[in-house]
């Protein structure tokens, strides 16, 4: 399965990333992202080992920003994932 995954239905986009634990806590990214607009939910899953942990977002479609870059998304993000 990939680090990073996006779905969307007709009411809410979801983000799952599986993220390099330490790297997160040591690095400078906050999740969730306040550009993105307010989440329906989210949460981190830490694995038992600390090793990685993955992040989980709900929002709905209405508060999601429409122009939305998705690409300096990814690259903001692709530091922090696990491999």
């Amino acid at each position: 399965m990939s680090s990073k995954y996006w779905f969307s239905n007709r009411y809410n986009i979801q983000l799952r990333i599986t993220l390099d634990w330490e790297k997160y806590q040591k690095g400078d990214l906050s999740l969730p992202i306040k550009e993105f607009g307010k989440t329906k939910s989210w949460r981190f899953e830490i694995a038992k080992d600390q090793d990685s942990a993955v992040f989980i977002a709900t929002w709905d479609h209405r508060m999601f920003p429409k122009n939305f870059d998705y690409n300096g998304f990814e690259s903001l993000i692709e530091p922090y994932l696990k491999t």
